[in-house]
C-alpha cells in the first residue's frame, strides 16, 4: 500500500471517528438512530478521503507531473 493511500486513509478515519461518534451520541440520548444522518455523515467522511489521497498522491509525483496551481497543491476543491 502506497504511503499516499495510508495517509489518506488516516484522515478518513479521523474524519468518521470524529464526526460520527457525536452524532450516534445525540442519537442515542433521543432514542432513534437517524440513518440519514450517518450516511451523510460518511459521504463527507468519504469525499475528505478522496480529497486527502488526491492531495498526498500529487505530492509523491515528480514536479514536473504535479496538478499545481496558483495556491499551491490541489486535491478535489481545486486549491
Amino acid at each position: 500500500m502506497s504511503d499516499a493511500l495510508k495517509e489518506a486513509l488516516k484522515s478518513g478515519l479521523r474524519t468518521i471517528v470524529l464526526a460520527v461518534i457525536p452524532v450516534l451520541i445525540d442519537s442515542l440520548t433521543k432514542g432513534v438512530v437517524d440513518l440519514r444522518l450517518l450516511l451523510i455523515v460518511g459521504g463527507i467522511a468519504g469525499l475528505r478521503f478522496i480529497d486527502s489521497w488526491l492531495h498526498e498522491h500529487d505530492k509523491s509525483l515528480p514536479k514536473a507531473e504535479r496538478n499545481t496551481g496558483l495556491l499551491g497543491q490541489k486535491g478535489l476543491t481545486g486549491f
